[in-house]
């Protein structure tokens, strides 16, 4: 069962600060998946604000882009990595 971060940051980050800021949380801290944050959408897990949220999901075709999920709506995107969403880690299998 994964476990997700309670206080995450208030600012926006690229896709490659937020992979870099969940490598500086150590310990086992991670970005999560698209499913995991998808899932976290359908289970209404609570500390979301409405705004889209990076996942480390990315595709082989198209390595400029990963994955977002928005709270709001559940949609799920491929985006620019320069694009700035929120973060909110993981950690745990």
């Amino acid at each position: 069962m994964i476990e997700w971060q309670v206080d995450s940051p208030e600012e926006l980050m690229n896709w490659h600060e937020a992979m870099e800021y969940a490598e500086s949380l150590g310990d086992g801290w991670r970005l999560p998946t698209r499913g995991e944050l998808a899932d976290a959408y359908d289970n209404k897990v609570e500390g979301f604000k409405d705004s889209y949220y990076w996942s480390s999901s990315t595709i082989a075709q198209n390595t400029n882009n990963a994955m977002v999920v928005h709270f709001n709506y559940g949609r799920v995107n491929l985006d620019s990595k320069t694009n700035s969403y929120y973060v909110r880690c993981v950690t745990g299998p």
